[in-house]
Order: structure tokens, then C-alpha cells, then sequence
């Protein structure tokens, strides 16, 4: 029976005497060690144990043979192809026969497996954060690298939940998700701020998982943590930073833009998305043709290209565009654009979008003002002039207008001399009508008065009537009977908007067989409305919004500034009226001007 038992034993079974011998020993002994099992019983077992190991093996053997009932130790063993096995034993000494009855069990995968283990561990501890706990999360264990970084000596947290070093950061919703996955036998996985004992923050990325017995019970919790202080640090003062460019770009009006060529992908950031006036949205990504939509119509076709021309052939931009507003209308904004290389090749464009609308407008202000004080000062020298040339013409008048009088009364005259007379009369009146009424537009006034509107629409009217007739250009002007129509104005300005309107509708109408202009004024309650008509081609669909912008103009080069309408729609809007025109192609212009009235006598 013993026989068959020592056979068929996968453990290594033998008995052994107390002089060192092998007496009796099993197949797997062979197996195992790879030795015959002559050589076994006829080496002393010693020397097959290594080296290192002999003192504890000898010890053993003494602590039989002194009366221990049972013993275990381990020890290894010397393959005869020179490899290691660890054997785990369990020895029985027989004091009256002095032999050792003795099991052996290979653990050497299991030592392998331990020693694995503990390299993980022992590398997990050195370059992260450990601790066991029990199931109820009191802690049982922890690393030195814990200790560091939370500032409490092992004995300050063995014992105590991590409630230690909880920082109070996270809501009690937080922890109630964290305990019910780990206890569902599951591993979270996520980021935790903690409290150390000096009061400081600190993060650690965590990977805590249950420890669960061979029942399938959890025994316990074990936690590995990464330090990502410096991590959160960075990315807190890279919040600060942003935070602090985006108030300085919401301030200055600066939003700023890249386009990834290989993904198409366009970011803007959120003062971008305030400036163009489009919502943003999660990653701040909109398309290309959004960004470009954003622009108003006419200026569309010029950033498309200028993007093009950056992407092809890397070339900067940098432009003055119309964006439109979200309630309707448009302002002007500054955007540039630059290629960025790598290896030589356009990888992707970075820009700004500037809000520039105010300092354009300000710049058009000072624009517009500057121009008007030369107008000014030139309507007051061509004043001067008129006021001397005047005197200089008034005087020989005056005189040849006397001595015709002389003439009429004292001499006999027939009935065609008489008349010849008569219209030389009527041609020195005309001239006196001429520089008078030179005088009076020229003049530029201190301030706003109560002024006729049917005397200075009548002035500008026949200040260019007979000019006008003689090129051919039929020009009317009908009051309706309003003789007295009085308003709160600088007459100086206000010629200057009517006479502006009516050289319009004179170049307007240039080309026409039939050329016509004809200023109606109408009273309407408290408003007095001037429209000034002419048969010219019409204004465009395309330019119709910028008609009223400082500067620009629809007429050949040399014959506009862009000034004349921007000018006088101010003027009108600081006399508290207001501009306005309608138009169809090949039928004319009508543009009309409403002004409140103070007084109507008629």
C-alpha cells in the first residue's frame, strides 16, 4: 500500500534517516529534480539544497531530532540541469527508528508568481500612490509615497478611514457613485482632490478596486493613485491665463481663429463668436462657410478669396470687412489671417477678428467733420470773393443802372429801343440776384436760427435755373403756395443739402435725351417734405445700403468724393429730420427730405 501511496503521489514523498540520507524516495523526486534515484539515495540530501539555504535546512532537521512533532519550512533544491525549484515541506520525526518521514511540494510557479507580485508592488509603490483597506473602507495599509504626499505619518492614517483626507471639494454624490461601483465588486476609475494634513490641495488620478476572496466576497479595497497636482496646477493657471486673455480680448474687441487644414476643423475663440455674432456651441467649432457667411454679401467673395490665397499660396491677409449683426445691419470689422508651416507645408491658418466698428466710425466723424470745415472755409472764401466781386460789380451797376433810368425818362425813344432797355435792366438785376445770392450760400453761420424753407429752397433753385436751362435741362420748382414755411436751422447747411441734391439729379440725369429735375415742397402737419426728382438711370440694388457711406460714391473717378450725401444725411439728422430716396432702374431717383416745422404761416 505505502508502495502504491509513494508511487502515485504528485507530491515528493521520502523518508530519510538523521545522518543525512535519503532512504526511500517517490518517482516525482526523479521527475522533479531530474536526479536517478541512486543518486538520491546515495548523495547526502544536502547537497542537492542550495547553498544559501543550507543553515535553514540544517535547523530544520535539528528541531526533529530534538522532539518537534511537525515541522514546515521551505527551502530550494539543485536541478540536475542546474535550475532552482522551491519546495514547501511538512516533516514527521520517528524517535525509535530515528528516520524523518517527509512531503515536499513544488511551489515554485506559485514562488515566481509572489515574486512578480511583489516587483509590481514594490514598483507601484515607489512611483505611485498605495493603500489597502477593509471593506469598510478602514485603512489597513499604505505606501510611503502616500505618506509624502498627504503629509500624515503611517500611524495617523492605518486605522482611519479616508475621510482624512478629504478635501471637501467633491458633493456627497460624488462619493455615493465611487462606493456603489467598488462595492458592486466593479473598479472606478477617476480623478479625486484631496486635503492634506498642512491644509494644502492635491489630485490624484485613481484606480481603486475590490479584493475579493475564493468565496467571491470583497475581503477589502485596493487603491493605486497618480500624482496630477502639477497637472491641475498648470491647467488651473492655463484657466487663469484664458480667462484673463478673453477678458482682455473682450475689452479690446480681439477674437482669435484657426483652421486645421488636414481635418477642416475651424475653433474660434468665445469673443470670436460674440464679434460675428454667431452662437456658440460645445468645442467651439464652426465650418468654414459659417465664418464666411458671417460677413455681409458684398464682402463675401473678397475673404473667400483671401483665405484661398492663404491656404494655396501662403499668403497673409489682413482686411476691412462688413460682418453682419444678428438683428439686422452690419459693422465693420478688422480680420486677419496668416498660413503656419511644418516641414514646409501649410498645415493650418490662424487669424483675429477685431470689432473695429466704433473707431470707424470715429474715423469717418473725423472724416466728415474735417471735410465740412473745408467746405466751410471754402464756401467762406468763395464768400469773400463773392462779397468783393460784388462791391466791384455793384458800383458800375449802380451807376449804369442810374444813367439807364436818365435815359428812359429824358430821352425819345421808340418802342424797340424801349425794349432793348428794358432787358438790359432786367440783365443787371439778374446780376445783383447772382452775387447776392452767392454771398448768402457762402456764408457759414454761428448756430441755428428760425429760417424761411420756401426762401432757401427758392434761392437754390434759381441760384442754378438759368445754368441749368441753358444746358438743356428742364428744372422746375413748385412751393404749392407755401410762401412762409419755418423751421429751426443753419441756412448755410441746409443750402448746402439742397444744392448737393440737385447737382445729383443734374449728374444723374446726364445721357438722357430729356433731361428733368423737379423739387416739390409739401407740408404735412408738423413736417415740411422736399422731394428733388430726376429721370436718370437709377440707383443699383448692390449699392443702395452704402449709398449714405462717408466716401463712397457711384460716379467715375474724378467726378465724386463720397462726401456729399454722408455729409447732408448728418446734416439733415442734426436738424432732427431725416433722408431717404427711392429709385428704379431706367425710371430715375426721388430723394426726399422731412423736416420738423416750427411755424407754418400759410
Amino acid at each position: 500500500m505505502i508502495k502504491e501511496f509513494f508511487k502515485f503521489s504528485i507530491d515528493l514523498l521520502c523518508i530519510a534517516n538523521t545522518k543525512g540520507y535519503f532512504i526511500k524516495v517517490s518517482p516525482s523526486f526523479t521527475s522533479t529534480l531530474g536526479y536517478s534515484e541512486e543518486e538520491l539515495l546515495t548523495t547526502p540530501y544536502l547537497d542537492f539544497v542550495h547553498p544559501d539555504d543550507h543553515e535553514k535546512t540544517e535547523n530544520a532537521a535539528s528541531s526533529l531530532k530534538v522532539g518537534e512533532d511537525l515541522f514546515h519550512f521551505d527551502n530550494r533544491y539543485r536541478c540536475k540541469d542546474g535550475t532552482i525549484k522551491h519546495l514547501s515541506w511538512t516533516c514527521k520525526a520517528n524517535d525509535e527508528d530515528h528516520i524523518i518521514y517527509a512531503i515536499a511540494r513544488d511551489i515554485t510557479a506559485k514562488k515566481e508568481v509572489e515574486s512578480r507580485l511583489n516587483n509590481l508592488i514594490k514598483t507601484l509603490s515607489d512611483y505611485s500612490i498605495i493603500a489597502f483597506t477593509d471593506k469598510n473602507g478602514v485603512i489597513t495599509e499604505v505606501s510611503d509615497s502616500f505618506c509624502k504626499i498627504s503629509r500624515y505619518s503611517k500611524v495617523e492614517l492605518i486605522g482611519k478611514t479616508h475621510k482624512v483626507v478629504n478635501s471637501g471639494k467633491h458633493p456627497q454624490k460624488f462619493w455615493k457613485e465611487l462606493w456603489s461601483t467598488i462595492s458592486s465588486g466593479k473598479t472606478w476609475v477617476g480623478d479625486i482632490q484631496n486635503k492634506a494634513k498642512d491644509g494644502s490641495f492635491y489630485y490624484v488620478y485613481s484606480i481603486i478596486s475590490p479584493i475579493i476572496n475564493i468565496e467571491g466576497e470583497i475581503e477589502g479595497y485596493f487603491a493605486v493613485r497618480f500624482d496630477r497636482t502639477k497637472e491641475f496646477q498648470f491647467k488651473e493657471r492655463l484657466s487663469n491665463t484664458l480667462s484673463i486673455l478673453n477678458s482682455t480680448n473682450k475689452i479690446a474687441k480681439v477674437g482669435g481663429w484657426e483652421l486645421d487644414l488636414k481635418t477642416k476643423k475651424q475653433s474660434w475663440t468665445e469673443e470670436t463668436f460674440n464679434i460675428m455674432e454667431i452662437k456658440g456651441r460645445d468645442g467651439m467649432e464652426p465650418t468654414l462657410e459659417e465664418g464666411i457667411s458671417g460677413y455681409a454679401p458684398e464682402y463675401q467673395s473678397i475673404i473667400d478669396e483671401a483665405v484661398r490665397e492663404a491656404i494655396e499660396n501662403g499668403k497673409s491677409y489682413r482686411l476691412e470687412l462688413k460682418a453682419l449683426k444678428r438683428k439686422g445691419g452690419t459693422k465693420w470689422v478688422l480680420a486677419t489671417g496668416s498660413p503656419f508651416f511644418e516641414d514646409g507645408k501649410i498645415v493650418k491658418l490662424v487669424g483675429t477678428v477685431q470689432d473695429i466698428d466704433n473707431q470707424k466710425k470715429a474715423d469717418e466723424k473725423l472724416k466728415l467733420e474735417t471735410q465740412k470745415v473745408v467746405i466751410q472755409s471754402r464756401l467762406a472764401s468763395i464768400g469773400e470773393l463773392a462779397a468783393g466781386v460784388g462791391h466791384e460789380i455793384n458800383n458800375p451797376l449802380t451807376i449804369a443802372i442810374g444813367n439807364l433810368l436818365k435815359i428812359k425818362k429824358k430821352a425819345s425813344l421808340d418802342e424797340s429801343m424801349l425794349k432793348s432797355l428794358n432787358i438790359i435792366e432786367k440783365a443787371h438785376e439778374r446780376i445783383q440776384g447772382i452775387t447776392s445770392r452767392l454771398r448768402d450760400l457762402s456764408r457759414s453761420g454761428q448756430g441755428k436760427a428760425t429760417i424761411n424753407l420756401s426762401e432757401i429752397l427758392l434761392d437754390s433753385f434759381s441760384f442754378v435755373e438759368d445754368i441749368y436751362k441753358s444746358s438743356d435741362i428742364d428744372i422746375s420748382f413748385n412751393d404749392n403756395k407755401l410762401k412762409e414755411v419755418y423751421i429751426k436751422g443753419n441756412r448755410s447747411e441746409l443750402q448746402q443739402v439742397f444744392m448737393n441734391l440737385i447737382s445729383n439729379a443734374k449728374d444723374a440725369s446726364e445721357g438722357k435725351d430729356k433731361r428733368k429735375i423737379a423739387i416739390e415742397l409739401k407740408a404735412l402737419k408738423n413736417k415740411a417734405i422736399i422731394n428733388f426728382v430726376d429721370n436718370g438711370e437709377g440707383v443699383a440694388d448692390e449699392i443702395k445700403e452704402k449709398i449714405f457711406d462717408s466716401f463712397y460714391t457711384s460716379k467715375e473717378v474724378g467726378k465724386g468724393t463720397g462726401i456729399g450725401l454722408s455729409i447732408s444725411n448728418r446734416i439733415v439728422v442734426d436738424h432732427k429730420g431725416e433722408i431717404s430716396f427711392k429709385s428704379k432702374i431706367g425710371k430715375g431717383s426721388t430723394f426726399t427730405v422731412m423736416l420738423p416745422i416750427i411755424s407754418n404761416k400759410n
